[in-house]
């Protein structure tokens, strides 16, 4: 078996609370009898009740259709602030889209070690084709960029549009690549992935350069470097 030791302090997240973050490529402990039993492979609440399992081992990351989900790998125990998980990925292993279980308590499992990942590498290997390339994963691990992330889809952000004589409106965009200009500046090359509701001249499938701009009021603000923003 496995053991990992969670900090006193470690309380249950919710994805409704707080949404993907604390699981994107992270460990979490889910207890199986707080999820649908539909949501399970059919024949898998016997296997857990039989080995007296209290918890699911999942994985975080973005499958290419459902968004946000759990890649459950082992099952487990709990002895107060110590879990224990089977050495082996299991072979009823299972993805779940994690909206489906978005008011069920997951407890963040550290590993810092790698112990998880190594003995877990088969499992998550299948997972590969999910990981984003390096320009991709630049914009899902900023976490100043949550707020303005699509509820199911993790690599949509909003940015503001600005054109004199129509209304502000925000637009679905996809990062592409962040750019450095020689100054040191930062824009980043986006993709528009919705029609915009307004005549801006720009479309779904556009490629457009985006601002970031901080503010200690309104945190990140995302600006389209195509359009007039500048003269407000």
């Amino acid at each position: 078996m496995i053991e990992r030791m969670v900090d006193w302090t470690a309380r249950p997240v919710r994805y409704e609370n707080k949404r993907f973050r604390p699981f994107y490529r992270q460990f979490a402990a889910v207890p199986w009898r707080d999820v649908r039993r539909e949501l399970l492979p059919p024949a898998l609440p016997a296997i857990l009740y039989g080995e007296d399992a209290e918890v699911l081992l999942g994985y975080g990351y973005v499958h290419p259709t459902e968004g946000p989900s759990l890649q459950f790998l082992a099952s487990g125990k709990t002895y107060g602030r110590i879990f224990t998980f089977s050495e082996t990925v299991r072979e009823w292993s299972f993805s779940l889209p994690i909206r489906k279980i978005s008011g069920v308590g997951c407890i963040p499992i550290p590993d810092e070690d790698g112990v998880l990942a190594q003995a877990y590498e088969a499992g998550l290997e299948l997972l590969q084709p999910c990981f984003a390339d390096e320009k991709l994963e630049a914009f899902r691990r900023n976490v100043a960029l949550d707020p303005l992330r699509h509820e199911f889809y993790f690599d949509a952000f909003q940015v503001l549009f600005q054109k004199s004589g129509l209304e502000d409106e925000y637009v679905w965009v996809r990062g592409e690549v962040v750019q450095i200009d020689p100054g040191g500046g930062e824009t980043w090359k986006c993709t528009i992935l919705v029609e915009p509701q307004q005549d801006f001249d720009l479309h779904a499938g556009d490629t457009i350069h985006v601002l970031p701009w901080w503010s200690m009021r309104d945190g990140l603000c995302l600006y389209c470097c195509e359009l007039d923003f500048a003269e407000y």
